[in-house]
């Protein structure tokens, strides 16, 4: 994967960040407001200049659980019953993103935490 300045990334942890310079195999990357300089330490999955190409299914967006990303498209399964709605079609309806790799993080498992 190629990396360019001013793309958006997504790493091993489900971060999101925006690549500010590549420097060979390394890269400086915007992340939570400050730039930090990573020397390729965190592994990036995908890369693109469009948001929706980084979201997977399991993600949650406007704080609903992506069941299908195709062609730019997010869907969701707004019953539950299979049938799925359009979440999100274009970048700017994206309003907040919540990893499944967060999501998972910071969740509390009660009883044998299985």
């Amino acid at each position: 994967m190629k990396l360019e300045v001013g793309m958006l990334a997504r790493n091993e942890h489900g971060i999101f960040f925006q690549i500010e310079e590549v420097l060979g195999k390394s890269y400086v990357a915007g992340l939570c407001n400050s730039v930090i300089d990573v020397y390729g330490q965190m592994l990036i999955t995908k890369a693109s200049h469009n948001i929706i190409d980084l979201i997977e299914v399991g993600d949650y967006v406007n704080g609903y659980r992506v069941a299908l990303v195709e062609n730019g498209i997010i869907y969701w399964d707004s019953e539950h019953t299979g049938a799925l709605s359009v979440l999100v079609s274009i970048a700017k309806e994206i309003k907040s993103i919540v990893t499944h790799e967060q999501f998972a993080q910071s969740e509390y498992k009660v009883g044998g935490g299985e």
